[in-house]
Formats: structure tokens, sequence, C-alpha cells
């Protein structure tokens, strides 16, 4: 395979793995402890 065929592959591969990718919304380590510990200790 030709070097510009393959870039071309590896290209459409890394553009099909973007599109499945989700974002993750920002995280609160804070609050996620309190309500973890909220959640199991009842405080």
């Amino acid at each position: 395979m030709p070097f510009d065929e393959e870039m071309e592959e590896r290209q459409r591969a890394f553009e099909r793995l973007e599109s499945l990718r989700k974002s993750v919304p920002d995280l609160d380590e804070k609050k996620e402890l309190a309500e973890y510990r909220d959640e199991k200790y009842g405080n």
C-alpha cells in the first residue's frame, strides 16, 4: 500500500474513533466525596 493511501486510511480510522468519543462533564471531587459519605454514613 502506498504511503499516501496508508495515511488516508489511518486518518479515516482516527476520525471514526473521534466520532465515538464522549465528553465527560467536569467532576467536582469534593462534592462527589461528600455525597458518597452522606450516602454511606448518613451524616
